[in-house]
């Protein structure tokens, strides 16, 4: 790719030779061969440029001042969605198979689209579709009933149960687990110590499915399990890290972004463009408004309204767990001082008390 072309695909500024062949991306300091397109969107990899082999980068403004050996600059407006378009441009697709793979086993009812690829040793189940454009690499398991749109991306190893929907362009990683039962028991004895089902836990069964819709990426070794009776939906744009961990019933609205190991109980509302820091942990039956941000390792057991950042175990609102920790921190000095203060206490009552003794 010429590096003009890429200057064209980002809509930035080309400062120099924009013939040259663009073939990779690399770090300033790992430039080296022939083709190497220098990525300095942050100060310190700016800070490389002048030590680098490279003889073409990307930069964000104001940084129009590489080292002297670029024979081209490319100048970004915004540098973290150029990375993202960079990445896009020079992304490598998956090897796949063209067409059906003799291994595949598909049901004689599904119905899989002319221009669909599915890889080894995959089976797809029976009345299930697949859309046009759709690639399915080995070994995945697709059960009955499952309706899997255009030009999809599945991965080695997913796992997707009878009934699920999955929209268009929606991109599932290796091993993720898509309509699996919901985590719902009876147990032997309830919350206010009454008798449960006085025995073994007892399944509450999921009835419903997942609804998936398009634009959606899944990460590695994520699960998403069924509703009860209707369906636990992610919305359009969603983006899930790796094991993830979503319960039956929670529905993720447009645009949100879930971090690696977090885990949603079921029947929570996720609202419109949410983000969730890795390893956070939401209760079951909680609400999180749009816009509203939890960090990681937060433990949200309390609604969430929208636009507010929470943080910590329990969340609170991030101020009032900042003005918390500060608290805690200062707590051994406060304390030494306290004791101090009780130790000069202790003494003039002390004092007085011989004072008043030999007084009389």
């Amino acid at each position: 790719m010429k590096v003009r072309d890429v200057a064209a695909a980002l809509s930035a500024e080309l400062v120099g030779n924009g013939d040259l062949e663009a073939v990779r991306l690399v770090h300033p300091s790992e430039a080296g061969a022939i083709g190497d397109l220098a990525v300095a969107l942050s100060a310190e990899a700016r800070g490389a440029l002048s030590r680098s082999a490279a003889i073409a980068a990307v930069v964000a403004k104001p940084a129009l001042d590489p080292a002297d050996s670029m024979q081209a600059v490319i100048v970004v407006d915004n540098g973290r969605t150029a990375f993202a378009e960079l990445t896009e441009l020079f992304k490598r697709d998956p090897a796949t198979t063209t067409g059906i793979h003799p291994s595949a086993i598909l049901a004689g009812d599904a119905d899989v689209a002319a221009g669909a690829n599915v890889g080894p040793l995959t089976v797809v189940g029976a009345r299930s579709s697949v859309g046009a454009g759709t690639t399915i690499l080995s070994q995945v398991t697709i059960g009955a009933d499952v309706a899997i749109g255009r030009d999809c991306l599945i991965y080695p190893g997913v796992r997707i149960a009878d009934g699920v929907r999955i929209g268009d362009r929606v991109t599932i990683h290796n091993n993720a687990s898509i309509g699996s039962d919901g985590f719902g028991f009876v147990p032997a004895r309830l919350r206010d110590g009454s008798i449960g089902t006085g025995g073994l836990p007892k399944k509450i069964h999921s009835l419903g499915t997942v609804i998936i819709e398009d634009e959606v990426e899944i990460g590695a070794g994520t699960t998403i399990d069924r509703a009860t009776f209707d369906a636990t939906r992610i919305g359009r744009g969603v983006k899930i890290d790796n094991l993830v961990q979503i319960g039956h019933n929670v529905i993720i609205g447009e645009a949100s972004i879930v971090c690696g190991m977090v885990g949603i109980a079921g029947s929570t509302r996720i609202g419109d463009r949410v983000l969730i820091g890795g390893g956070a942990g939401l209760a079951d039956h909680l609400t999180v408004g749009n816009d509203a941000v939890i960090a990681a390792g937060a433990g949200v057991g309390s609604h969430v309204p929208g636009g507010t950042m929470v943080s910590g175990m329990p969340a609170l609102k991030h101020e009032r767990w900042v003005e918390f920790i500060t608290f805690l921190g200062r707590h051994k000095a406060l304390n030494a001082k306290i004791e101090k203060l009780q130790a000069r206490l202790d003494a003039l009552e002390s004092n007085s008390k011989q004072s008043t003794g030999s007084g009389a």
